[in-house]
């Protein structure tokens, strides 16, 4: 077994990516969802710590198992806490797909079955770099032709050159 683990860079945003490799070639991918703001490094590091000490060399199938040693033996992960949880959520993510891969189903019908056939989806992020009304129409014409029927707004908002929100 292998873990890989990836801090993408991606404008201001830093998702972090697990990708788990079994021993015969399985592999699984799960993400600590930290991008915004700072933690991708320590999610990654935790990531690797959790996968070396409690991922590595168990049978992945276990997954309730493996977490329960994670939580139950990662002193911080008791407490709580955004970095530990999106770490133990990256690697939970990544048995999962693992798991669905070796029954060929897709990880839903594992967890209870799909709950609807459709969803309404809006998009989010359009806006970034826009910081005149102008600006902020014109992007907001995008997601519209790309077929999104709703987006999510933040017209108070600008981005300063490091790509970080400012809210006026």
């Amino acid at each position: 077994k292998a873990a890989s683990v990836f801090v993408v860079k991606s404008a201001a945003m830093r998702p972090v990516i697990l990708r788990l490799e079994t021993a015969d070639g399985v592999t699984g991918i799960g993400e600590a969802t930290v991008c915004y703001g700072v933690g991708a490094s320590a999610a990654a590091a935790m990531i690797v710590e959790m996968c070396e000490r409690f991922v590595l060399g168990a049978e992945e199938s276990r997954i309730e198992f493996i977490w329960s040693q994670i939580y139950d033996h990662s002193f911080w992960t008791k407490g709580g806490g955004a970095i530990s949880f999106a770490a133990l959520s990256a690697i939970e993510q990544a048995l999962w797909d693992i798991k669905g891969k070796r029954l060929g189903v897709p990880v839903y019908e594992m967890l209870g079955g799909r709950v609807h056939d459709r969803l309404r989806a809006y998009a989010n992020g359009w806006c970034m770099g826009t910081s005149t009304v102008d600006e902020f129409l014109k992007a907001a014409e995008m997601p519209l032709r790309d077929g999104f029927k709703a987006i999510k707004c933040y017209p108070l908002a600008s981005t300063d050159a490091a790509g970080r929100r400012q809210h006026i």
